[in-house]
């Protein structure tokens, strides 16, 4: 296995240097999962139920007696299931022989040690933001079905909402390329606008009920939107054009831009970028409640599940493992709006 870490240095090392900082490319700052979605503790598979609604019941009374009448309801159930996941990833301190972190590295019987180093902090910390983006990509777009390794864990948000289409709906099962609000993968002027105000009216009248519902977006979607708020004819939008905001709202809903998904939907590989299933494009939108949106785990933070073998075995290599189990599942379709 390849080490975790390469160097590709632009000098030949010849002498002390300044390695106290390091800079780090910059990227998207991506949340742990439970911070964003509801985290349910699942080991393999857990079913939770759902009582339908109860309507018409009532029955005028006319005189003593006992007669069962009204309506009925329903008790159905959903299963979240998770699948084994894991990192396995390894590293040898030769990768440094003859560069200036060889200074850092420890020595005699205890050099192939790499706990503490610089090399170690820096393992660390892209790992731990390693993990956070892949969970985000994973939950949302990962297929069972697909053939690539990246992308078949288990079947994410996306498709188990074309899964569930027919339920969801049409009206709030959208193909924005079939609307006036994009064309050919781009959003039309006041495009975004145009599609939150498609899924506000098809809402059910459930989700429009709840206090805590988003419109989750891509920053295509977000951007398009900042530009029609930022309307330069009136004075709420030249303000909004000179002080920027750090909050966009569409009739007192957050629309939330999620980490990574611009960059995911940009992947050739992903399973949704072409191709079979659904192919969403650049512009993506889901309004729905964080509540609605399960993660399955059997640890309590996966985004932290990791475990550092320090040269304890005859490899003599550093050893990064994870292993945990994760799933995802939605449980309301009449909560679920979706414009892609």
């Amino acid at each position: 296995m390849a080490d975790a870490l390469s160097a590709s240095f632009t000098h030949t090392y010849a002498g002390k240097e300044s390695i106290r900082e390091i800079f780090y490319q910059p990227e998207e700052n991506v949340p742990t999962v439970e911070s964003m979605y509801r985290v349910m503790d699942v080991v393999d598979k857990k079913n939770v139920y759902i009582a339908q609604d109860l309507r018409k019941i009532l029955r005028v009374y006319s005189t003593c007696g006992f007669t069962a009448a009204g309506g009925v309801f329903t008790l159905t159930d959903k299963t979240i299931s998770t699948e084994k996941v894991k990192v396995n990833m390894s590293h040898c301190v030769d990768q440094w022989v003859d560069t200036i972190f060889a200074e850092e590295m420890r020595t005699g019987v205890d050099v192939d040690n790499m706990q503490g180093t610089v090399i170690d902090t820096v393992l660390k910390n892209q790992l731990f933001k390693g993990i956070r983006s892949d969970i985000h990509r994973i939950v949302w777009f990962a297929t069972a079905a697909d053939a690539d390794a990246d992308w078949t864990h288990f079947d994410g948000f996306i498709q188990l909402f074309l899964d569930s289409s027919a339920t969801i709906g049409a009206s709030c099962f959208v193909d924005s390329d079939g609307t006036s609000f994009e064309t050919s993968d781009a959003l039309a002027t006041d495009g975004s606008l145009g599609l939150l105000k498609q899924l506000y009216a098809a809402m059910s009248k459930a989700l429009r009920m709840m206090n805590d519902k988003q419109f989750y977006v891509t920053y295509t979607v977000y951007d398009n939107l900042m530009d029609t708020y930022e309307d330069t004819q009136s004075g709420v939008g030249l303000l909004r054009l000179i002080d920027g905001t750090t909050q966009l709202s569409f009739r007192g809903i957050p629309v939330v831009p999620v980490p990574e998904w611009d960059i995911n939907l940009a992947d050739s590989t992903n399973p949704h970028y072409t191709g079979s299933g659904l192919s969403i494009g650049s512009n993506l939108i889901v309004l729905t409640t964080p509540q609605n949106l399960i993660v399955g785990t059997d640890v309590s933070s996966p985004s932290n599940e990791f475990k550092f073998r320090y040269n304890d075995d005859d490899s003599e290599l550093l050893k990064i493992i994870s292993k945990f189990k994760l799933g995802a599942q939605f449980v309301h379709p009449e909560l679920i709006c979706v414009a892609y």
